[in-house]
């Protein structure tokens, strides 16, 4: 009986360290501007930019490309234009891999909207989304957008996924 009280303690102690670890990397983030206070969900949210920047060149000239990268994050073009692909490569805590996705979605007059949402992550992961890349990846995007345009509006609406239940 002695043993497995050590073991759950020590596994309690360990567990603690990480959440508080995690807590402290986030606030550091949060602090330098890397990434913001966010609602859980906002992961599963659509978000849609509307701004004078008609040409999606111009966001990702903006992109803090540091960051994004001490992040690991790669930004790619698409072969369709006004598309871009954001990657992640998960993190080492079990956290999912995800692609994310800004792209023009038209004009109304001057003004031009773009829709950002993750698309896709392994369904199957221990600790689901990495939800600090991902909250990294929102924060550099509406940094661009403001950068450009001090009046970008963002308008955020939950998004549909589809997903295949697997039965026993």
């Amino acid at each position: 009986m002695g043993t497995l009280f050590w073991v759950l303690l020590i596994s309690a102690g360990l567990i603690g360290i990480s959440l508080y670890a995690h807590h402290i990397r986030k606030q550091k983030a949060i602090d330098a501007g890397h990434a913001a206070e966010r609602q859980g969900d906002f992961f599963k949210q659509r978000h849609t930019f509307t701004t004078k920047t008609g040409n999606i060149s111009e966001i990702i000239n903006a992109l803090d490309m540091s960051v994004l990268d001490e992040k690991k994050v790669s930004v790619d073009t698409s072969s369709e234009p006004g598309i871009v692909i954001f990657r992640n490569g998960g993190f080492i805590g079990g956290n999912a891999p995800f692609v994310s996705v800004l792209e023009g979605s038209g004009n109304t007059g001057d003004l031009f909207r773009y829709d950002y949402q993750i698309e896709s992550w392994s369904q199957g992961s221990k600790s689901g989304v990495d939800t600090f890349s991902a909250n990294v990846i929102l924060t550099q995007i509406e940094k661009a957008f403001l950068k450009l345009d001090s009046s970008t509006e963002v308008e955020r609406v939950a998004a549909t996924y589809k997903s295949k239940t697997r039965i026993f």
